[in-house]
């Protein structure tokens, strides 16, 4: 897949409970994000200046996780503070969220892989030669991973892999 950008000024908006969210990804609460997205998943952003509480509605298929940007809320009973993520996995139907003042949440969602992964430095594949082709990749300034426009610090390199014994994880 070739890098691209795309602006999206206009998202879908709901309001539920006193949260505003908007549908980044995917569709939630009946409405459907422009976002092309390659996988099924979804994307929510609850905001709130106040207490509220809502249920959102969940695919049983999908993990979710949620991410606390700013404030503090309620996730399924979980306390989540600033800079917070929290995994909820799959199975749900809802999932309860509250909030006693003002808070902002990233709730993300997806289809789980069904094989195992491979975690190391900043990438995910599903085998160790896959880490360390990235790996060489990434060190080596191959086009794959773009370029971060008007950034000026010096590119991190990534650690050597050389006589590592990384495996698959699975849940």
């Amino acid at each position: 897949m070739a890098p691209a950008f795309q602006n999206y000024p206009d998202l879908p908006r709901v309001v539920s409970g006193g949260f505003d969210i908007t549908v980044l990804a995917g569709t939630a609460f009946g409405r459907t994000s422009p976002v092309a997205v390659h996988s099924p998943l979804v994307g929510m952003d609850l905001a709130t200046r106040q207490a509220a509480s809502t249920d959102v509605p969940a695919d049983p298929a999908f993990e979710y996780a949620a991410l606390t940007l700013s404030g503090e809320a309620v996730m399924e009973g979980e306390v989540l503070g600033p800079d917070t993520l929290l995994y909820l996995g799959t199975g749900r139907q809802q999932i309860a969220v509250r909030s006693d003042g003002p808070a902002e949440l990233l709730l993300i969602g997806g289809v789980p892989f069904e094989e195992g992964i491979v975690l190391w430095w900043n990438f995910v594949a599903r085998n160790a030669a896959e880490i360390e082709a990235a790996t060489h990749d990434w060190n080596s300034g191959a086009s794959r991973f773009g370029e971060v426009a008007g950034d000026v610090g010096a590119r991190l390199v990534a650690p050597d892999v050389t006589g590592m014994h990384l495996k698959p994880q699975r849940r």
